[in-house]
């Protein structure tokens, strides 16, 4: 149900904003609550990430089957989105809106690192701070721009109305879904490619290559470190590295306490 609503609304809310219909029939629907309980899983880093990675720049090769979508007409410039996505920890919200011309060149321990600074999220309004790999900055920085003021958005005149700029960017963040990331399924064979995928991964990845965990909830901008806890550290191999961590203190050799050696 939801997602038909969602279609509905999605194409009602493309036909208003072209001037097709008068008005968006569609407006008064009510979407049912999706449950919060379950949260996205990150790509397996040894074999699905580098797998989706990989598809990244050649995703279009199914492009003759995603019609005459916005991504289609730029694939390079869809590509560019899926590695801010990736790379960037942000979410589809402030993915959309990022700015490509923010980035910052700095040397950090001799080696050149790109820095975007995000001083209000969508979702939390808090500020982020995330430095990016040079290749991957470069390749955003070369990517065509949909629009003027936009790399990754292009607002199709709804800015000055509040709640159609709201509805609109979540619309095209189904859209991107329905016509970039389904057909990166389909070129990297791995199944349920999402955004918020993309964002546990690279949570997961900075925390198996050692990130202290407030360090990642910096990364990702959450209010709370504790909000980061709750996502990411009951994954196994957390947890077996906390395993690991204890043992250490267990000391080597015999058992220092023996069994039976207590007086009665």
């Amino acid at each position: 149900r939801v997602h038909y609503i969602q279609v509905l609304q999605d194409f009602f809310g493309v036909s208003a904003s072209r001037g097709w219909i008068a008005k968006d029939p569609s407006t008064q629907l009510v979407r049912p609550k999706r449950s919060r309980t379950k949260s996205t899983l990150p790509f397996d880093l040894e074999t699905e990430d580098k797998k989706v990675v990989a598809a990244i720049p050649v995703w279009f090769g199914e492009r003759d089957r995603t019609g005459y979508s916005v991504w289609a007409t730029h694939p390079i410039t869809a590509a560019a989105l899926m590695y801010t996505l990736r790379f960037t920890g942000l979410r589809m919200s402030d993915a959309t809106l990022f700015e490509p011309r923010s980035l910052l060149k700095r040397t950090v321990e001799g080696r050149e690192v790109y820095c975007y600074f995000l001083p209000r999220q969508e979702k939390t309004e808090e500020s982020v701070f995330i430095p990016i790999r040079p290749d991957v900055a470069e390749y955003i920085i070369a990517a065509p721009r949909l629009t003027e003021k936009y790399a990754f958005y292009d607002s199709e005149g709804t800015e000055g109305d509040k709640r159609k700029s709201e509805q609109h960017r979540k619309q095209w963040g189904t859209r991107f879904h329905q016509n970039a990331l389904r057909y990166l399924e389909m070129s990297s064979g791995v199944p349920h490619v999402h955004a918020h995928r993309f964002r546990d991964t690279f949570a997961v990845d900075a925390l198996r290559h050692g990130v202290d965990i407030r360090a990642v909830s910096r990364l990702l901008g959450h209010t709370d470190v504790a909000t980061t806890l709750r996502y990411y550290e009951p994954l196994p191999d957390d947890q077996l590295a906390s395993v690991k961590a204890i043992m250490k203190t267990w000391g080597v050799g015999d058992n220092v306490i023996e069994f039976g050696k207590h007086k009665k």
